[in-house]
């Protein structure tokens, strides 16, 4: 589901996003990227660990990349229609 950025000037964060990746995320990611996922974005809030969002290279699906290295192909996310730029 996509909405509208409700933010008011909040920059967007740099992330080192592999300093955020447990060690069973780097492997993971790494085995995906040479199927086409990338990175898309990392979300964060408050008191939570950050969720790793990847993107398939078609642009067309999202999913996420979890603790344990899981690929979350169905996750409960919504993204901003400004978050969908590319990376």
């Amino acid at each position: 589901m996509i909405q509208q950025d409700r933010r008011r000037d909040k920059k967007r964060t740099i992330w080192n996003v592999s300093g955020l990746l447990s060690h069973h995320q780097i492997r993971a990611l790494n085995r995906i990227e040479s199927n086409g996922w990338q990175v898309f974005c990392v979300r964060t809030s408050l008191f939570q660990d950050p969720v790793i969002v990847v993107v398939n290279s078609e642009g067309d699906a999202f999913a996420t990349l979890e603790y344990d290295g899981e690929l979350n192909l169905n996750p409960d996310l919504t993204l901003r229609k400004e978050d969908l730029i590319a990376v």
